[in-house]
């Protein structure tokens, strides 16, 4: 469990942060991440967690079901952010 609660996490504070970066350069308080956008953030962290950076040190190794946790994170945020509208 240990091993996949990082990504896991990840995701839900990446895309608040994400969000909280836009609303406070944009200067609108009702912006939200349309689900095209969640995805990209998404395929991003797995390309850079699971591919990108395994291959530039051997310090980070692949491994394949982080993927689910990075999904699992995602959904999450999903929900809490259809649960608060």
């Amino acid at each position: 469990m240990d091993n996949y609660l990082d990504p896991a996490v990840l995701m839900p504070l990446l895309l608040y942060a994400v969000l909280w970066e836009r609303r406070l350069i944009l200067k609108n308080k009702n912006q939200v991440l349309s689900y095209t956008e969640i995805f990209g953030y998404f395929l991003l962290m797995v390309l850079i967690g699971e591919i990108l950076l395994p291959l530039f040190s051997e310090k980070f190794t692949a491994d394949y079901w982080d993927i689910l946790a990075y999904a699992f994170g995602t959904l999450a945020y999903i929900i809490a952010k259809e649960v608060s509208r």
